[in-house]
């Protein structure tokens, strides 16, 4: 189930909308204006990749060797 991203040519509202099955789209509406003409817009969305290690640190993130802790020790390096 795609959620759709959308514009308003009447009121230029921007929405998203969950498209359950391909007739579902011919009931999309603005929810500002309630016009039925919207355009459907090119999604923009951000690929995955493999999960990173985690570190054996306190909080499994490693420690950024940069630390400007006034004591002088990273508070994630244990």
């Amino acid at each position: 189930m795609p959620i759709y991203e959308y514009e308003c040519p009447a009121c230029h509202a921007t929405f998203e909308e969950l498209i359950r099955s391909p007739g579902d789209e011919g009931r999309v509406r603005c929810p500002k204006c309630g016009q039925r003409k919207v355009a459907r817009r090119p999604s923009v969305f951000s690929p995955h990749g493999a999960p990173a290690k985690q570190s054996a640190r306190r909080g499994g993130f490693p420690a950024c060797g940069q630390c400007s802790n006034p004591g002088g020790a990273c508070p994630l390096a244990e």
